[in-house]
């Protein structure tokens, strides 16, 4: 815990010091330390301090997703405060009922008592003793009696109250219960319009019937997606394009970016007729930059891709020609039994300074070889023994390990490895690796 608060309190250094981006990067630090210790407390205050940042640096979306947090951690411990105190009264009326049975027992005694008085004095003053006893045991019985009646009062009063309360929890409880339902009832529903933007199994296993789909959203719905198109030349030759993206964000917020990059990958596809995957990109964040400057605010989201194409030529089988483009992220082949590597252009999909043309590159490779297009979501997942990332490095050895026993075993083992990795921390952004083989 202390090494928890010690980050958000650098992460409050920063933020007054106007600097956001490292102020974002030890609250989120300090966040997965509170949320792995379960620490409620501290972790609320890490999920307002990550709005206040997410707010500041005009990330709406993401500042949003923490300040919905917030708001139902915050409303959890107002559940159980109201909780507690019912419990509490519960006990105190317990205890009065103890108390008003013990005062009773207390009467009789005395009754008793001064029965066993009255016939040792019946003789002297049997007469005066006598009617001492009706008098006084007629006053014990009206102060019993107005102690019962103040005690029932008391009594009736508390369990209309707790009744009352009960009844305020529940409708509490009912009302959270109603409004997570239609936040769940809405998301499921951007669900299946997000998968409407995803080429079908089938339709991949007929372009391209040796290939592998890892596809692991962090939530309900993702920001990362894949992509598929075909164009045909003629009868003997044809070219797919296939593409993974990762959208700014995940959750509903990345699902909206997907839908907006995935159109304007259609667009420049089918509208403007694009087929080399550098021109391609150059298009797509045209139409992605055109379609945020709608809004009366400055949009700074985008996505970072790695798009391949696919030549194959019918009169030759075994070689085939790949051309791709990336952004951000890399392309990973795998030829003549090793992995290799091609780097992306360093920039987004969207709004930056200084914008170059995305590069095409074209590889020469052969029936056999394999690609992998993938996102940052399986390399950046925290677990294992110190909780550090995974990294692409192990994620490469992973690969290399089990991709010449096919690619269905080489899929089974990446799952194992994460899920392994992970353990029981929580996934920390959407998962996408594709294995296409030539």
């Amino acid at each position: 815990i202390g090494e928890g608060q010690t980050l958000l309190n650098i992460s409050s250094s920063y933020f007054y010091l106007n600097k956001n981006k490292e102020a974002i990067k030890y609250a989120l630090e300090s966040l997965e330390i509170f949320e792995e210790l379960k620490d409620m407390d501290n972790a609320r205050a890490n999920y307002y301090t990550l709005y206040q940042l997410y707010n500041k640096d005009e990330s709406y979306r993401i500042a949003l997703d923490y300040y919905i947090k917030y708001k139902i951690s915050s409303d959890s411990l107002n559940n159980f405060e109201t909780t507690r105190l019912i419990t509490q009264k519960e006990i105190q009326y317990e205890y009065n009922k103890k108390s008003l049975a013990d005062s009773v027992k207390n009467i009789e005694a005395q009754k008793i008592k001064d029965a066993q008085i009255e016939n040792q004095n019946l003789q002297i003053k049997q007469e005066k003793t006598q009617r001492y006893a009706l008098y006084g045991g007629l006053v014990l019985v009206l102060i019993g009696a107005g102690f019962i009646y103040n005690r029932f009062k008391i009594t009736n009063h508390q369990n209309k109250l707790i009744e009352k309360q009960k009844k305020e929890v529940e409708s509490q409880k009912n009302l959270l219960e109603e409004k997570n339902k239609e936040i769940l009832d809405s998301i499921t529903y951007a669900k299946r319009l997000q998968e409407a933007i995803l080429p079908p199994s089938d339709y991949i296993n007929e372009l391209i019937p040796n290939n592998f789909v890892f596809y692991k959203p962090k939530d309900i719905v993702a920001g990362d997606f894949y992509w598929m198109e075909k164009v045909n030349k003629n009868d003997s030759f044809q070219q797919v394009l296939f593409a993974v993206g990762d959208c700014t964000g995940h959750g509903v917020p990345g699902a909206m970016v997907s839908v907006v990059c995935s159109n304007a990958l259609n667009r420049a596809v089918i509208e403007f007729n694009l087929i080399e995957p550098g021109l391609i990109l150059d298009k797509t964040r045209e139409l992605v930059l055109e379609t945020f400057s709608k809004s009366s605010t400055e949009v700074k989201d985008g996505m970072d891709i790695s798009m391949v194409s696919i030549y194959k030529d019918n009169q030759n089988t075994d070689k085939i020609i790949v051309k791709w483009s990336g952004a951000n992220n890399p392309l990973w082949y795998y030829s003549n039994k090793k992995l290799n590597e091609i780097k992306a252009n360093k920039q987004p999909i969207g709004k930056v300074d200084n914008p170059l043309p995305f590069q095409t590159h074209i590889l020469e490779l052969y029936k056999g070889d394999i690609l992998f297009l993938f996102t940052d979501g399986f390399a950046d997942q925290f677990g294992g023994p110190k909780g550090k990332k995974f990294k692409y490095k192990q994620m490469q050895e992973v690969i290399e390990q089990y991709i010449e026993s096919g690619l269905e075993t080489a899929k089974e083992q990446l799952e194992i490895a994460f899920l392994n990795w992970k353990s029981n921390l929580e996934q920390v952004d959407d998962v996408c690796i594709v294995a296409i083989q030539l």
